[in-house]
C-alpha cells in the first residue's frame, strides 16, 4: 500500500512540475550604477576635478521614499562644505535636511547614514567612468520587509562644472528603473548624460 501511494504521489508531482510546487523567494536586489564625471571647458582650473556626489535609493509604486541604499559621505555630513543640496531629487524624496543631519552630529557623517555612505568619486583625467553596486534587502528604512508589488530603484549624480575660482555650477541628473517583486522582473533605467547605466537583478 505504501508503495502504491508513493508511486501515485510521484506521478502527481511529475505532472505538476517542480517549478509550480517550489517557488524560490529572492533574498535581495543588487543595483548597479555606472556613471561618468565632470568635463571642463576653459583653463583656469585645468587640473582641478571636484569629486562627484551620488545617491541610490528605493521608492514604492506611488513614488514614496522607502530606503537609501548608498550615498556620498559629503552629502550626509556636517561640516564646512555641506553637500546635501547637491542632490535635490534625493533630498526631496527622503525629506532629509541639513538641520536633521546637525541634530545627529556636530561634525562628520550622520550616524543614521554611516552604514550606507561611501566616499565621493574623484574622476582623474584618465578615468572615463566608474561602476558601483548596492544591495537592497527588500526592507524599508524601519527594517520592515516590504510587500510584493511595484518599486523603483533610483539614482542621482551631481557633477560640479567649474572654470573660475569664484564660480561653479552643480549639474545634477536623476533616473530610475522599475522592479516588480511579484513577477520578479527588473527594467533598467533610461540613461542620462552622466548616468550611463542603472540596472538591477535579483539575488536568490
Amino acid at each position: 500500500m505504501w508503495r502504491t501511494v508513493a508511486v501515485a504521489l510521484g506521478v502527481l508531482l511529475s505532472g505538476m512540475g517542480c517549478s509550480e510546487i517550489i517557488q524560490t523567494e529572492p533574498k535581495s536586489v543588487v543595483v548597479t550604477l555606472r556613471f561618468s564625471g565632470p568635463r571642463y571647458v576653459g583653463g583656469f582650473y585645468k587640473d582641478y576635478l571636484p569629486a562627484t556626489d551620488y545617491a541610490v535609493w528605493v521608492e514604492d509604486g506611488e513614488g514614496e521614499y522607502i530606503k537609501t541604499l548608498g550615498i556620498s559621505q559629503s552629502v550626509v555630513s556636517v561640516g564646512k562644505y555641506p553637500h546635501v543640496d547637491h542632490l535635490p531629487t534625493w533630498k526631496a524624496k527622503s525629506g532629509v535636511t541639513y538641520e536633521q543631519l546637525q541634530a545627529e552630529t556636530q561634525e562628520g557623517i550622520a550616524p543614521s547614514f554611516d552604514a550606507v555612505s561611501r566616499a565621493s568619486v574623484l574622476f582623474r583625467e584618465d578615468m572615463v567612468d566608474t561602476t558601483l553596486t548596492f544591495e537592497w534587502d527588500l526592507k524599508d528604512a524601519r527594517d520592515q520587509a516590504v510587500p510584493e508589488g511595484t518599486y523603483y530603484f533610483c539614482a542621482e549624480v551631481a557633477n560640479i562644472a567649474k572654470d573660475r575660482a569664484d564660480s561653479y555650477e552643480v549639474i545634477h541628473e536623476a533616473t530610475r528603473g522599475k522592479l516588480d517583486l511579484k513577477a520578479r522582473t527588473a527594467s533598467p533605467a533610461e540613461p542620462t548624460e552622466h548616468i550611463l547605466e542603472l540596472k538591477a537583478e535579483y539575488r536568490y
